[in-house]
């Protein structure tokens, strides 16, 4: 007599269960890699973050000293017209040649440590022929700080700490040369600040020009 073997129903409740757990595995695996993956994103945009806000205030501050600087040197009988951003190296040949009171970067001047980039600002330079509208009394050129400076967000950081928004004023392309290049230059929303304006009676900010490039003004002494 032949013998007939029936399934066994607990076998393939098992073999269901074990599926079943698998599946999970590979679900709660996936969470997990998806987990790691946008706290990674989360954690390098937040180093990031905090990279932009410590390098923009190193370059607010060192604007700080600088406008104090120039300030307590005019106060002190350096006339605008005689004080000096010679740099130790790029100007070694009339750095080291007396007198050096009007000398920002000399120790028997300013006294300023001499720096031409601070994270995201690239090349800071004093620009004595630039005229901001309404920031001096006079019309004549003031005396500012200026530096390109590499992204929107540096740019946006440096007018959220500087004016609490992170909107940037667009100027023309001939005046963001002029102002980087250290040459002659009047920012004026009648006529090198486009669109909306807002450079009029702004004594430091960052601002975009026409091509997309970014740059940092600060007045150090207005006229």
């Amino acid at each position: 007599m032949k013998r007939i073997l029936c399934p066994n129903p607990k076998r393939k409740f098992e073999k269901g269960n074990v599926l079943f757990l698998i599946l999970i595995a590979i679900a709660l695996f996936g969470a997990l890699s998806f987990a790691m993956t946008k706290d990674r994103g989360s954690s390098m945009a937040y180093v990031q973050d905090q990279r932009v806000m410590s390098d923009v205030s190193r370059l607010l501050t060192h604007s700080g000293v600088m406008r104090a600087t120039v300030h307590r040197m005019i106060g002190d009988g350096v006339t605008v017209a005689a004080l000096s951003a010679d740099e130790p190296i790029a100007d070694a040949a009339t750095f080291e040649v007396a007198p050096h009171e009007h000398k920002i970067y000399h120790i028997l001047g300013g006294g300023v440590t001499f720096t031409n980039n601070i994270g995201g600002a690239s090349d800071i330079e004093i620009n004595k022929d630039a005229i901001i509208t309404d920031v001096g009394a006079t019309g004549a050129a003031d005396i500012l700080l200026t530096t390109p400076v590499d992204d929107l967000s540096t740019c946006q950081e440096i007018n959220m700490m500087l004016h609490g928004h992170t909107n940037i004023p667009e100027i023309t392309d001939a005046a963001y040369a002029d102002l980087v290049g250290e040459t002659a230059v009047t920012l004026s929303d009648a006529t090198t600040c486009n669109a909306a304006g807002g450079c009029d009676a702004v004594a430091f900010q960052c601002v975009v020009s026409n091509s997309g490039s970014y740059a940092y003004y600060h007045v150090l002494y207005a006229q």
